[in-house]
């Protein structure tokens, strides 16, 4: 989502530039998001935090109710690497995004 919200910013933003957003980078784009999403679910099949089995027995998650030091600092780091950064990410674009329309429809009136 982070790629997208960039994507449409640089779109909008540099019209006349956006065509050096070719299919190169975004199979780049899409490739680099793929290996850090392997990364982040893999990680617990390599010993840092684990799956278990949810309440339900219906499936598997990562541990979040255990308080070692490993189980903290996986779902810290997940939460800051996964979450918090690209959500502020998408924020930042998608206000700049917003400032730049609404500046846009103000010069035309």
């Amino acid at each position: 989502m982070a790629a997208i919200s960039y994507e449409r910013y640089y779109i909008i933003q540099k019209p006349m530039l956006a065509k050096k957003l070719n299919t190169n980078l975004m199979i780049k784009t899409i490739v680099v998001c793929a290996f850090v999403s392997l990364f982040w679910s893999s990680m617990p099949l390599f010993g840092w935090s684990y799956y278990s089995l949810e309440e339900g027995k219906t499936g598997c998650s990562v541990e979040y109710k255990e308080k070692s030091l490993n189980v903290t600092s996986y779902n810290v780091s997940m939460f800051l690497f996964v979450f918090i950064i690209p959500f502020s990410f998408i924020l930042v674009s998608n206000i700049r995004l917003y400032l730049n329309v609404i500046f846009f429809f103000n010069i035309q009136n």
